[in-house]
């Protein structure tokens, strides 16, 4: 039997946790169907509740999808935290290019989905942008801000924050897409190759 409200040791409520539970159900089955694969009945299936308390959590798929889109959003207090930690300028883009390609991985169930339905669906490659884009934007900012303070020359800081920051993405698709899970984005000497490159370019 289908038990919708199990008690949690922690505090949080029955239907807070229910609704956690559809959530990655829905992150689960979408990144491997798809949006338009994922049923309704087999989501609720995989969180072990009825489809009507899905329902009356989300009022359809598409209020699933929306409130798992939302998650990406909370990525840019994180990235401004370590641009403005580090004095060193080296120091700083290696660990924002290790937060930022943690901060992907983290999200990966989502990005897969927009990558599997952009053909069906084109407003999501908006949402599969979106991380990068604040990445890219708080990059270029902060370049922009150690320029004016005399540490590099003036350069296209866009187009080369935006350059840094496909590198990552592009490793998180070798990886997560085609399955390479060797691919070493995460380890530092893929990211201070990747760093010393930038640098190049700034100097």
């Amino acid at each position: 039997m289908v038990n919708d409200n199990p008690k949690m040791p922690d505090g949080k409520g029955d239907e807070q946790e229910t609704r956690e539970r559809i959530l990655a159900a829905a992150r689960q089955l979408m990144a491997l169907k798809g949006y338009k694969g994922a049923a309704t009945r087999k989501i609720a299936e995989i969180a072990d509740v009825n489809e009507v308390t899905l329902f009356r959590h989300f009022k359809n798929k598409e209020g699933i999808l929306v409130a798992l889109l939302e998650e990406t959003t909370a990525v840019q207090s994180r990235l401004e935290l370590i641009l403005n930690a580090y004095s060193d300028i080296e120091e700083m883009l290696v660990h924002f290019g290790r937060e930022f390609y943690d901060i992907l991985v983290e999200n990966q169930e989502i990005l897969l989905i927009c990558m599997i339905d952009t053909e069906y669906r084109p407003e999501m490659e908006q949402y599969f942008t979106r991380i990068p884009s604040i990445a890219g934007r708080l990059l270029s900012d902060a370049l922009e801000k150690r320029c004016a303070e005399g540490q590099i020359k003036e350069r296209e800081f866009d187009v080369a924050s935006q350059m840094f920051i496909s590198t990552f993405v592009t490793a998180f698709i070798v990886r997560y897409r085609l399955g390479n899970h060797s691919c070493p984005a995460a380890e530092f000497p893929f990211v201070q190759s990747i760093v010393n490159i930038l640098l190049r370019g700034l100097q």
